[in-house]
């Protein structure tokens, strides 16, 4: 079936290599859509985004040497390789887009980095490599979500001990004032819960109505 993102025949034909990790296709088919992609500046860089989103290293690779643009974007959520392959937990793949210059910083469509969405769903090894590349530790996304806040969220008890550990904010306020703790009773994390209030996490205060995280494990 054709993917929306790769229209015509020959974008399909570099997809399907790719996605049975055919590679000598691969080398053919970049090859045969070589000049397309010159004149439009996009046939690479989807290819890209399609091969990490399989985790299709050697494909990737082989896409970034050809002159893949390590930024481009996803339509549906305008999310980058890299934000891409860390919402995916994948670290081998974050560390070879990193190697390759990708940038830490960029942010989707709701203002989420790469480290956002990997303390949601990635181990304590991904975290850690994002914040040694220099990723903003509270970086805050379009409802002033932190990645700490994230994390508390998802019940990611091993990127909350990492965040911490580089000094994440505990009191960071989202939109609705939510902090990490009251993030984390709201989803009702109570280990998470613990560990905060292990790490210093303060009780009294009270999210933008009027709640504080004892009162909303009550109801």
């Amino acid at each position: 079936m054709a993917d929306p993102f790769l229209e015509n025949q020959g974008q399909e034909c570099l997809l399907k290599a790719i996605e049975s990790g055919n590679f000598d296709a691969l080398h053919n088919d970049i090859s045969a859509t070589g000049n397309m992609a010159a004149q439009s500046g996009e046939t690479l860089g989807r290819a890209l985004v399609f091969s990490v989103q399989r985790n299709a290293l050697s494909a990737a690779r082989l896409l970034i040497h050809r002159g893949a643009d390590l930024e481009t974007r996803e339509p549906t959520l305008w999310r980058t390789p890299l934000i891409i392959a860390a919402y995916d937990g994948s670290l081998s793949m974050v560390e070879f887009l990193l190697r390759k210059g990708a940038d830490v910083s960029a942010e989707d469509d709701f203002g989420n980095s790469a480290l956002c969405v990997a303390a949601e769903n990635g181990g304590a090894a991904l975290v850690e490599l994002l914040i040694t590349h220099r990723a903003v530790i509270d970086h805050r996304n379009d409802l002033e979500w932190t990645p700490l806040i994230s994390a508390c969220a998802s019940g990611n008890l091993a990127a909350i001990n990492v965040l911490a550990a580089h000094g994440a904010n505990l009191e960071a306020r989202s939109v609705l004032g939510w902090t990490p703790l009251i993030v984390a009773a709201q989803y009702d994390h109570r280990n998470v819960v613990a560990r905060l209030l292990e790490l210093g996490a303060r009780v009294d205060v009270k999210d933008g109505f009027g709640r504080t995280a004892a009162q909303i494990l009550k109801c």
